[in-house]
C-alpha cells in the first residue's frame, strides 16, 4: 500500500511538473548555443548547426503520459489488491 501511494505521488509530480524529470530544457539549449557562438569547442560534428536549425520543443507530453499510466497502475493496484 505504501508503494502504491508513493507511485501516486510520483505520478502526480510527473503530470503537474514534468520539467523536474526532463534533462533537456530550452534554457540549456540556449546556453549551449550561446557558448558555441562565443567560440566553445563543439562536442560532436556540426553541433552548432544542429542547435541553430532544430529549436527545442516542448517535451513534457511523454513525461505526462507516463505519469498518467503510472497513476492508473497505482490506483488499479490499490483497488484490486484490497
Amino acid at each position: 500500500m505504501a508503494f502504491d501511494l508513493f507511485l501516486i505521488a510520483v505520478a502526480t509530480a510527473l503530470i503537474v511538473v514534468p520539467q523536474w524529470f526532463s534533462t533537456y530544457t530550452p534554457e540549456r539549449h540556449a546556453k549551449r548555443l550561446a557558448e558555441l557562438r562565443c567560440g566553445a569547442q563543439e562536442k560532436y560534428f556540426e553541433e552548432r548547426r544542429s542547435l541553430e536549425t532544430y529549436r527545442p520543443r516542448g517535451l513534457s507530453w511523454p513525461y505526462r503520459l507516463f505519469g498518467v499510466a503510472t497513476m492508473a497502475f497505482a490506483i488499479a493496484s490499490l483497488v484490486f489488491h484490497h
